[in-house]
């Protein structure tokens, strides 16, 4: 086996749920700007990437508390068909030609908990104000996705239909409209994104029924499906080395129509939703 080193970079499109205002759709990152005076090196069968970030958040999706957590990033591809990721799940490029991508996905949400409000992952900020509202569980997200890349491929557009089976059951639908390119050595990119739910989704994470209200405090509230989310995000990436790389990010997200009304919102949230991280990752790659 034979190894090659590769510059890279982590930066995380991620989908938690305890993160949410970083994107709750799946995305590749920026694309890796080589350093001047650099080869690239010779593409690899397999490649992984290990990293992680830490971010800066809501501590759920409508808080207005910021929370801090540590993600783990660890990747691995096959060429450009086959790769498996936390923030992105396991995709499969079934067609993969002529700007085009095509093919079935399959995601993981973790546990909202309503002691903390936040991921697994979190290191400072916990949040009281779900309890009462019980905790929703892990949800698997199988589906598909369609991607192409236009002008020159410096545009991509992107959308992932799933359903969610676990914590809540029902459709999720993400779109992503990204920019992106490099100057010099610095990766770039910015995009707007929207998130569209089923009331299985929105119930789950904003509605509140009578035993929750009783429990909480809080009035009842049926959601509906629609808009949960719109706004737009941003990164740049440096190589450090040819296989060690950092990212900057950060995104804006409005809550939709679908669940700003929500009692939760209302009164413990707000409708804006901030995010910022900084990560740093190592790649490498084998035949």
């Amino acid at each position: 086996m034979k190894v090659r080193l590769g510059c890279s970079v982590a930066v995380l499109a991620l989908v938690f749920a305890g993160a949410p205002a970083l994107g709750q759709g799946a995305a590749p990152g920026v694309p890796v700007a080589v350093p001047q005076g650099m080869v690239a090196p010779a593409p690899a069968n397999w490649t992984m990437t290990v990293g992680g970030a830490l971010i800066a958040a809501p501590a759920w999706q409508g808080s207005k508390t910021i929370a801090y957590s540590l993600f783990p990033d660890v990747r691995i591809a096959y060429r450009d068909s086959v790769y498996l990721s936390l923030p992105d799940g396991l995709v499969w490029n079934a067609v993969n030609q002529d700007d085009w991508k095509i093919g079935p996905l399959v995601k993981f949400r973790f546990t909202r908990e309503e002691d903390t409000g936040g991921s697994p992952f979190l290191i400072s900020g916990e949040s009281d104000a779900l309890l009462g509202l019980g905790n929703v569980g892990a949800v698997l997200e199988p589906g598909g996705f369609v991607q192409y890349h236009f002008h020159d491929r410096k545009f991509r557009a992107r959308v992932e239909l799933r359903y969610g089976i676990g914590g809540y059951d029902g459709a999720i639908a993400d779109t992503l409209l990204t920019y992106s390119g490099r100057a010099a050595m610095v990766g770039y990119s910015i995009g707007a994104r929207a998130t569209f739910a089923g009331p299985g989704y929105t119930n789950a994470y904003f509605g509140v029924d009578p035993q929750q209200s009783i429990a909480s405090g809080l009035p009842v509230y049926e959601a509906g499906g629609g808009v949960v989310s719109y706004g737009f995000n941003a990164a740049l990436s440096l190589p450090l080395t040819r296989h060690i790389g950092v990212a900057l990010f950060t995104g804006y997200d409005w809550l939709g129509g679908a669940v700003v009304n929500s009692s939760l919102v209302q009164e413990r949230g707000q409708q804006g939703q901030f995010s910022v991280g900084l990560g740093l990752g190592y790649r490498f790659g084998w035949n």
